[in-house]
């Protein structure tokens, strides 16, 4: 058991040989170990399983480079409709709010700057600035939401010139007779 610790210091310095990491292996893969070295166990049982997982081939990042060069690249197309129902909704908010405004204003002068409204013309009033709320929170919203597409479609963007790039760089590698 002293070997075995010997070589285990020496094998997690990075000082042992090819033949005493086998022997740590062989030590290790029977059931009978100590207590204090069963942590090492658990580890070189690891190694033994992993050693069965595929390794990806050196030809990976060649294989993925054609599968996005071949890949169509579709444009994002946004029409400017939903924007401008979007303006004309806004301006259509903004000039309910300030119609309602100036129509109260005049109110408060005509009655010597006091405005009595009935109980179903507050009710109306109170609706009317709950839905123009509401309906601020939508094209909000809706604009937090092309403000995104904006950034994805601006993404897309540098993918194509990075994909320009790279059918660049392998014209490049072929007229110098580089296959790398």
């Amino acid at each position: 058991m002293k070997e075995i610790k010997k070589i285990l210091e020496k094998y997690y310095k990075g000082e042992t040989s090819l033949e005493q990491e086998n022997r740590l292996k062989e030590y290790f893969s029977v059931s009978d170990i100590p207590e204090e070295l069963i942590i090492h166990k658990v580890q070189f049982d690891f190694y033994e399983s992993e050693k069965h997982i595929e390794i990806l081939s050196t030809d990976f990042d060649e294989k993925i480079i054609n599968r996005i060069e071949n890949q169509k690249i579709t444009k994002l197309n946004f029409s400017r409709k939903p924007v401008w129902r979007l303006v004309a909704g806004l301006a259509a908010g903004l000039l309910i709010i300030f119609g309602s405004y100036f129509l109260i204003n005049e109110q408060i002068r005509d009655n010597n700057n006091t405005v009595e409204l009935t109980v179903e013309e507050q009710e109306a009033l109170d609706q009317t600035v709950i839905a123009l709320t509401k309906v601020s929170k939508y094209i909000n919203f809706a604009n937090e939401k092309l403000q995104k597409m904006s950034v994805i479609n601006q993404s897309m963007e540098k993918i194509n010139k990075i994909s320009y790039y790279e059918k660049y760089n392998k014209y490049i590698f072929n007229l110098l007779g580089d296959e790398s």
